[in-house]
């Protein structure tokens, strides 16, 4: 397609295949506008073991549809079915692992019983499909999309990451020839997503990561840049990611995390390490995120806590980089007493007259899920993140009793404002709001926003005890037929841990040292205290997701909150689950739920 030959002057050319990597929308304009009206192009999604599976034809006359995105359908004598992590088919539009069953297929490798129980996986009506490691999903009308490899999917922070998906935004960004993304799993923090990049005549770092960092998430983008002439490809043409993982050993060539500041020394001192780190030429403002802005990543961020460290003579935890990305916010965290608990820090500069919208994170301290959010209100309402520990100094666990106390003295109730919380930040933010009224009948707390926040109710004992029974049985079913390792001990030993948690609550001090098993754990042990009394004075705008199997294991997905109320409820529905309803496309839905009620709060 690079070069000038004229296709279409091979007036005989009728058939081209592709099959080795996905095409894109520019991939099938660019044959339309290059060959001619004769020639067709089939599009092709095929393993050795099973031969071609899905297909479509496209032809120069052919006018693009969504589907062209798919990798076709399935042919003759194939059965794709779509699995879950768990194990079981998933529906239209769902995302798993691309499994198939085809005529002819081979039941096992000729070597390798371990290859052969992954690769080959007998179900329980006897019939075995292929596991082919691709990532995809069907919608209705039966067309496969393909969204990458099983080993493009990394966890990082508790949420699915597809590689690919940093891939294709990045290969967009001015100055970029060409680009692939590989992950280290075994990095000592979390997974670090590396960047190789073959640059073009305009490229330029800091301001390809500034591009990027304002069209992706901050968990999506990259933490180390390699800068590489030509992007290693195997004697087929496919690109060597084995290739680019040793490479990767190599010294990067950017990196990068993030922070915040109290006093205007404290604020300045920030700029100035950061200012170094990033080799960033401009005045940095107070307010400037340090990957959103300044295009900053992980790597860079630690760099800069540890000199920031040195500089005041103080240990930082490592989690400030997931909260505090401005020098404002760091400096106001820095600044406030360990013993205090709770802090309000600024989110971006406040105007008189202007609603207050307080965030109240889900785990103390991650503020990343309000991020889409934020970005969108910061013109709209005066933002604040209402930090909290649930861990005294000495590692003993506040009760959720003190820390809505705690909280509930840092907002201002002179001014019209918001408390809005996500999952069990909801329910912080329900026992904030009830502090409120006990405290000041006529604060100025206008509305309470919950953000897929259920009642938190248990289920019955003998409930939990009827789905693990399930739930064991269909393992034990599944690993007899596919001869999978039960790995009963460890089963086992996850229940009892599950249900010794339930029946004795615990409150006592924590030995664990990582951040966000300690944060897990508060949360947990913070649920158990939850016992939802009465109503408070203002409405609630409840926005919750469609899907809520997420909670369905441990408590009932009920989301009556009229009953806690006296006001109203105004309830607005996500065609999506808990995982996702605050992702980059429905944080913009939420936006537009949030500023039209600002709005409305601005005319009153």
């Amino acid at each position: 397609m690079k070069s000038s030959f004229d296709f279409k002057s091979l007036e005989r050319f009728r058939f081209l295949s592709i099959g080795a990597e996905p095409v894109r929308r520019r991939d099938i304009e660019c044959f339309q506008e290059r060959f001619g009206a004769t020639t067709m192009l089939q599009v092709a999604y095929a393993t050795t073991e099973t031969r071609t599976i899905t297909e479509y034809k496209i032809y120069p006359t052919t006018s693009w549809t969504e589907t062209l995105n798919s990798v076709g359908r399935v042919v003759e004598g194939r059965t794709i079915q779509i699995q879950s992590e768990t194990g079981n088919w998933l529906g239209a539009g769902e995302v798993g692992e691309i499994l198939i069953r085809a005529q002819g297929m081979p039941q096992a490798y000729a070597n390798g019983s371990t290859a052969s129980q992954r690769a080959y996986q007998r179900q329980p009506d006897g019939s075995v499909f292929y596991a082919t490691g691709d990532v995809g999903y069907l919608d209705a009308a039966g067309y496969l999309f393909w969204c990458g490899r099983t080993d493009f999917m990394v966890k990082r922070n508790g949420q699915k990451i597809n590689l690919l998906l940093v891939e294709d935004e990045l290969r967009q960004a001015p100055g970029v020839e060409a680009v692939a993304i590989v992950c280290d799993l075994n990095a000592s923090v979390q997974p670090l997503i590396q960047a190789f990049v073959k640059p073009g005549d305009l490229f330029d770092l800091p301001t390809v990561k500034r591009w990027l960092a304002n069209r992706l998430p901050i968990l999506l983008l990259p933490d180390i840049y390699h800068i590489i002439q030509e992007l290693p490809r195997t004697q087929t043409g496919k690109l060597d990611r084995p290739q680019l993982v040793r490479l990767s050993k190599e010294t990067p060539l950017g990196s990068s995390v993030r922070f915040g500041d109290p006093a205007n020394e404290l604020v300045n001192r920030i700029k100035e390490i950061w200012a170094q780190e990033l080799n960033y030429p401009e005045p940095i403002a107070d307010y400037d995120d340090f990957f959103r802005d300044l295009g900053g990543d992980s790597l860079l961020a630690e760099a800069c806590l540890a000199t920031l460290e040195s500089a005041i003579k103080q240990p930082l935890p490592m989690q400030l980089a997931f909260s505090y990305s401005t020098p404002q916010a760091l400096a106001a965290f820095i600044g406030t007493p360990p013993e205090t608990g709770v802090q309000c820090i600024s989110l971006n500069p406040p105007v008189a007259g202007r609603a207050q919208l307080y965030f109240i994170p889900p785990l103390s301290g991650d503020k990343r899920i309000y991020q889409g959010l934020e970005d969108a209100l910061t013109d709209h309402a005066n933002l604040y993140c209402l930090y909290f520990s649930p861990f005294t100094p000495s590692g003993q666990l506040r009760s959720l009793t003190e820390l809505s106390d705690l909280i509930a003295q840092l907002i201002n109730t002179d001014s019209p404002n918001l408390l809005l919380g996500y999952s069990f930040g909801g329910i912080l933010a329900y026992e904030v709001a009830l502090r409120l009224d006990q405290h000041s009948p006529s604060h100025g707390l206008n509305r309470l926003v919950l953000i897929d926040t259920p009642l938190y109710k248990s289920h019955p004992l003998s409930w939990v005890l009827t789905q693990d029974l399930k739930r064991s049985w269909r393992k034990l079913q599944r690993g007899i037929f596919t001869r999978e390792p039960l790995h009963v001990r460890a089963n086992l030993k996850q229940l009892l841990t599950r249900y010794y948690g339930r029946l004795k609550p615990s409150s006592a001090l924590l030995n664990e040292t990582n951040w966000q098993q300690k944060a897990d754990f508060a949360a947990r042990s913070l649920s158990q205290q939850i016992n939802l009394r009465e109503p408070i004075q203002r409405p609630i705008l409840l926005i919750r997701a469609t899907d809520s199997s997420f909670f369905d294991r441990d408590i009932q997905p009920d989301y009556s909150w009229q009953a806690y109320t006296k006001s109203w409820v105004d309830e607005h529905l996500v065609n999506t689950n808990h995982y996702h309803v605050l992702n980059p496309t429905h944080s913009a839905k939420v936006a537009r739920i949030l500023i039209g009620i600002l709005d409305l709060e601005d005319k009153i």
